[in-house]
């Protein structure tokens, strides 16, 4: 059997897996989700939301059955507006960044940590030159 067949078919199986319910995305998380954005705001702490890559076959397999209305409904759409990163695309077709149809490796990993860190503008801080380890922003 074709290697990029087997792929396309584990992409759908993984799909029906996790997706089977027609929601999506659990109430009470949906709701928790909502208290950690509203505590953040009372804080004063930005949040990110970011979209990992995927592979085409995964990508494929969920907009093939899903509308991206049905993956990201409206009341989380509002809130995913404000800083957020969408790198679903990033490395589509670059299968080798991948240990499955969603998963990055150790490469793709660094990649893509390399991307945000440049896309927030954040300089790297090694673990001897601060003692609380925080990172900050630009």
């Amino acid at each position: 059997e074709n290697p990029e067949d087997q792929k396309e078919q584990i992409a759908s199986h993984r799909f029906n897996q996790y997706f089977t319910e027609k929601t999506l995305i659990d109430p009470v998380a949906e709701e928790y989700f909502e208290k950690i954005i509203l505590l953040a705001e009372q804080k004063n702490i930005t949040l990110f939301f970011i979209r990992y890559p995927v592979t085409s076959y995964c990508k494929d397999s969920i907009t093939s059955q899903l509308s991206v209305e049905e993956i990201y409904p409206l009341s989380l759409n509002k809130t995913l507006q404000k800083n957020f990163l969408d790198y679903e695309d990033l490395f589509l077709n670059n299968h080798d960044l991948f240990t499955d149809s969603n998963h990055l490796n150790y490469f793709g990993a660094e990649k893509l940590s390399k991307k945000i860190r440049l896309d927030l503008n954040i300089t790297p801080i090694t673990m001897n030159s601060s003692s609380d380890n925080v990172i900050h922003l630009s």
